[in-house]
């Protein structure tokens, strides 16, 4: 099995999003929720990704792990399924995830996906990031 660092990113709070980006930030937090959900306590600072492939380059497995801890063989099965609806999943910093003022900048929108609600922005922002990568994978 293939693996490329994708890069990382900051967590400035204590809380990990892990679902689609076209889910609203509240599913995650619903206790009722299978598809999403919130990974905590998660440390806070700046974070790692890392994609696994296959020879085809079909993803198989990412994973985001603080920069002070090394990544090893212990985990701790949740038993929680990830939902994809859209064809992506990821983990996110909880502060930002879903949240359109979160996207600074003019989003491409490379799909011309209608943001007429809120957290479209911050989806349409996941989807360019995507589209645009190599790697399929950002």
């Amino acid at each position: 099995m293939n693996k490329k660092i994708l890069g990382s990113f900051e967590v400035k709070g204590n809380q990990l999003i892990v679902s689609d980006p076209c889910y609203p930030v509240e599913d995650a937090f619903d206790k009722s929720d299978i598809l999403s959900w919130v990974l905590e306590p998660a440390k806070s600072g700046e974070w790692e990704s890392i994609v696994f492939f296959t020879e085809d380059f079909t993803i198989t497995k990412l994973i985001a792990c603080h920069r002070d801890v090394e990544l090893g063989s212990e985990w701790t099965e949740t038993g929680k399924n990830i939902g994809v609806d859209s064809a992506m999943a990821g983990i996110f910093d909880a502060s930002v995830f879903g949240r359109d003022e979160a996207i600074s900048y003019e989003v491409k929108n490379i799909y011309d996906i209608e943001m007429d609600e809120e957290g479209m922005k911050y989806y349409v922002a996941c989807s360019d990031i995507i589209a645009s990568s190599d790697d399929e994978a950002g």
